[in-house]
C-alpha cells in the first residue's frame, strides 16, 4: 500500500495530484477544465482544490501570487514549494501523523489525551487510521492505544517507521523525536558505515534510520535477539560486537539483540548503488565465504548462475553491486520469513506494463517457481512474488544495456533545411538507443523509423516499417514526443512485441 494511501484522505490526495500536475506542466496560462478532464473533476472541485492549494503556499511562502488569475485560468509560473516539501507540509496537519509522532516522543499518552488535546473524536481518529491499522496488522505490527505505540516485532516497527517518515520527511526537517547528539555521535564512531559518508542522500536516510531506533529505545522498545540475525553477526569479526558499548539506555541483557539490529538496519536493510561502499565487502564476504551454505548464499548464486546464462555476463564491478543487492534483499526475507516493507512498494511499484519488464519479470517467474519448491527454501517459499519484483527490478537495467547494443536505425527524408535537419540530429545525438542516417532508398529495410517532412513517403514505400512525420515548424517543445515514440519502437524492437 502507498504511503499517501496510509496518510491522507480524499480531499489531500487531490491536492497532491494536482500540485504535482501543476508542477509538471509548462509555464503559462491553463484553463480549469484542463485540470478538471485530466483528474475526472468537476470545474468546481478542481477550482476548489486549487485555492486550497494557493492557501497552502502563501501560509509558508511570504510573497507568493496565487495560480487563479480568475475567468476560469491558473497561470503556472516558478512554484516555491517543491513536491516534496509540500506533501509534508499535509503530512503534518494530519491527525495520523500526529498520532504517529506520539508514539515516538518519550512522553506517553493515552488515546483519551490524545484526542483531547488534538480536539478529535475518537470515533473519527479510529475511521482516519483504518487504512494505517490494516497495513500494520498485515505486517504483524498492532496499535496499542494506552498509552500510544505500536506493538510487534520490534525490528519491524522501526523499518516500516523509518520508511515512514524519510518518505513523509525526506530530511526537510529534523523530527521532534530525534536525538542528534547521540545518532551523530554513533556515525562519528563509526565511520566504516558505508552509505552514511559516501552517499548524500544515503547520510540523510540512514540518520533518520537512527532517528527512529533511538526514540524506540529511550520509550524502552528493544529488538529482541532474532535466529536469523544471531547466525550471521554473532562471532564475526567482520561485524564490532562492542558498537553499542557504553549506551546506558540499553539495559545490558538487551545489548545482543540490539547489535543485531543495528548491524542489520546499517549493513543488510539498504540498497547499495555505488561499487566503492565499503560496506559491500562485509556481505560477500559473509555470505560468499563464512556462510555459503546459507539458503541466501545459495539462492543468488543459483539466481546469478540463471541470469548469465538468460542474459548476460557482468563485469567484476557489476557483479559486486548486483551479487551485495541481491543478497540484502534475500536475507531480509529470509530473517522476517516474509516480504519487508521497503521504500519501493510504499511509494512505486515496478512498472509491469513497461514491456522490458513485463517480459523479465516472467523470465524470473519461471525461475522462482521452479527453484523455491526445493525444500532448502522453505523459508523464502512464501515471498515468492516479492522475489520475482525485487530480483528483477535489480536485473532489468543490465538486460536493457545488453540490448542497448541493438540500436534503433532511423531513416531521415527531411526537406533540405540545414537547421531543421542540424537541429534533429542535435537531439538524435544525445539518444544512446538511436543510429541515424539521412535516407537511403536502396536499403529501407534497414530502418526501423523514417522521420520525413511529407505523408507521401509512405504511399510510395508501403513497405517501410513505421514514420514519423517532423514538420518545419517543430522545435524544442516537440522533441518530448519525438523521444517517446522512437523509444517505443526501440523497446518494441528489442523485445520483439
Amino acid at each position: 500500500m502507498k504511503f499517501e494511501e496510509l496518510m491522507f484522505e480524499n480531499q489531500d490526495m487531490s491536492k497532491l495530484e494536482i500540485f504535482r500536475s501543476i508542477g509538471t506542466s509548462s509555464p503559462g496560462e491553463y484553463a480549469l477544465n484542463h485540470f478538471a478532464e485530466k483528474h475526472n473533476l468537476s470545474y468546481h472541485q478542481v477550482n476548489r482544490v486549487i485555492s486550497e492549494i494557493d492557501k497552502d503556499i502563501i501560509e509558508n511562502t511570504e510573497t507568493w501570487e496565487p495560480f487563479m488569475i480568475g475567468n476560469g485560468k491558473i497561470l503556472i509560473r516558478q512554484i516555491p514549494i517543491k513536491l516534496d516539501k509540500y506533501r509534508y507540509i499535509l503530512w503534518k496537519k494530519t491527525v495520523i501523523y500526529k498520532f504517529i509522532l506520539q508514539a515516538f516522543l518519550e512522553e506517553k499518552m493515552s488515546v483519551e489525551e490524545f484526542c483531547e488535546r488534538n480536539k478529535v473524536a475518537r470515533s473519527t481518529l479510529y475511521r482516519k487510521l483504518s487504512p494505517l491499522i490494516t497495513y500494520l496488522k498485515s505486517q504483524g505490527i498492532k496499535i496499542n492505544y494506552n498509552p500510544i505505540d505500536f506493538v510487534g516485532d520490534e525490528n519491524m516497527v522501526r523499518i516500516i517507521f523509518s520508511h515512514i517518515f524519510w518518505i513523509g520527511n525526506r530530511g526537510l526537517e529534523t523530527p521532534k523525536f530525534a536525538d542528534i547528539d547521540r545518532a551523530n555521535s554513533l556515525l562519528a564512531r563509526h565511520p566504516t558505515m558505508g552509505r552514511s559518508e559516501e552517499n548524500y542522500a544515503g547520510k540523510k536516510n540512514l540518520l533518520m534510520s537512527l532517528y527512529v531506533a533511538i526514540a524506540r529505545l529511550k520509550r524502552g522498545n528493544f529488538a529482541e535477539n532474532n535466529q536469523g540475525l544471531t547466525k550471521i553477526f554473532r562471532d564475526n569479526p567482520l561485524y564490532e560486537s562492542k558498537v553499542l558499548i557504553n549506551w546506558d539506555i540499553i539495559p545490558e541483557g538487551r545489548k545482543s539483540g540490539e547489535i543485531e539490529s543495528f548491524f542489520f538496519y546499517v549493513f543488510m536493510l539498504y540498497s547499495y548503488t555505488d561499487v566503492r561502499d565499503r560496506s559491500i565487502g562485509r556481505i560477500l564476504e559473509t555470505f560468499a565465504k563464512r556462510e555459503k551454505d546459507h539458503p541466501v548464499s545459495k539462492l543468488v548464486q543459483r539466481y546469478l548462475q540463471h541470469f548469465e546464462s538468460e542474459v548476460m555476463a557482468l563485469s567484476t564491478d557489476q557483479l559486486k553491486l548486483v551479487t551485495a543487492n541481491l543478497l540484502s534483499i534475500a536475507f531480509s526475507y529470509y530473517v522476517f520469513g516474509f516480504s519487508i516493507p521497503d521504500l519501493e512498494n510504499l511509494t512505486s511499484p515496478i512498472d509491469v506494463h513497461n514491456e522490458i519488464n513485463r517480459m523479465y519479470l516472467e523470465k524470473n517467474k519461471d525461475f522462482f517457481e521452479s527453484v523455491l519448491k526445493s525444500p532448502e527454501y522453505e523459508e523464502l517459499s512464501g515471498t515468492k512474488n516479492e522475489l520475482i519484483r525485487k530480483f528483477s527490478a535489480l536485473s532489468t537495467p543490465y538486460f536493457t544495456e545488453l540490448n542497448s547494443k541493438q540500436k534503433l536505425k532511423v531513416g531521415i527524408a527531411l526537406i533540405n533545411l540545414p537547421t531543421l535537419i542540424n537541429n534533429l540530429k542535435t537531439l538524435l545525438n544525445r539518444l544512446n538507443f538511436v543510429e541515424y542516417e539521412m535516407l537511403d532508398t536502396n536499403k529501407l529495410e534497414n530502418y526501423d523509423v523514417v522521420l520525413h517532412s511529407s505523408s507521401k513517403i509512405s504511399e510510395e514505400f508501403p513497405s517501410l516499417k513505421a514514420t514519423y512525420l517532423w514538420e518545419i515548424d517543430y522545435g524544442e517543445h516537440e522533441y518530448y514526443w519525438l523521444f517517446t515514440e522512437l523509444h517505443r519502437h526501440y523497446i518494441s524492437k528489442i523485445t520483439g512485441h
